[in-house]
């Protein structure tokens, strides 16, 4: 069954809109939506990002976005935001499976848009941490990166099959809580420093 592709400017069901594309891949004029790509939220008033797509249309690796894609925003429950493609001319096949398989296709789409869901909360955490309790910009940035590249491991190694989505979570769950540990026993040195 052929959806819409999803591109700049697409509408959400929460009254937001894409804000982000994949660059030269356009349709219309418009740059086409990647899983990863900036939409707005004014129900919640966040950037959220598309945490769904086709493996059947990538750019640079990543699927193309279209009609009812999920996106995670700060809205509950969480990816009950979607796309509403009606901006393109494009379709992508987005082939139902057959009733045997429909079981296991289900699950992992639903586990590849669980797993970011998850990555995308710890981002958000990093991202929190490091504003509150990192000074330094280059300290910031190190941090970050060191987080994103952890995640993009997890990520890849659920959607490769290589681990499972329960273990890539059990390991969201151990990075979340050894870094809050980690940098406020580091502000803790900072300030033993400072103070003596």
């Amino acid at each position: 069954m052929g959806k819409l592709v999803a591109v700049v400017g697409d509408r959400t069901t929460k009254g937001g809109y894409i804000l982000t594309g994949s660059g030269p891949a356009t349709c219309g004029g418009r740059s086409i939506a990647l899983v990863g790509d900036l939409v707005t939220c004014p129900k919640c008033g966040s950037k959220g990002q598309i945490v769904e797509g086709t493996p059947n249309l990538t750019f640079h690796g990543k699927p193309a976005a279209y009609n009812g894609c999920h996106v995670a925003c700060k809205c509950a429950p969480v990816g009950s935001n979607q796309i509403i493609a009606g901006l393109s001319w494009m379709s992508v096949d987005v082939i139902p499976p057959k009733s045997s398989e429909s079981t296991s296709y289900v699950s992992n789409s639903e586990t590849r848009s669980k797993i970011r869901l998850d990555v995308k909360k710890l981002l958000d955490l990093a991202k929190e941490v490091s504003e509150k309790h990192l000074y330094y910009e280059e300290i910031k940035q190190q941090f970050i990166q060191a987080i994103e590249s952890f995640a993009n491991s997890i990520v890849t190694q659920v959607d490769n099959g290589s681990i499972s989505y329960a273990e890539g979570s059990e390991e969201i769950q151990k990075e979340k809580k050894a870094s809050l540990i980690k940098h406020i026993s580091g502000l803790k040195m900072v300030f033993l420093f400072l103070v003596v």
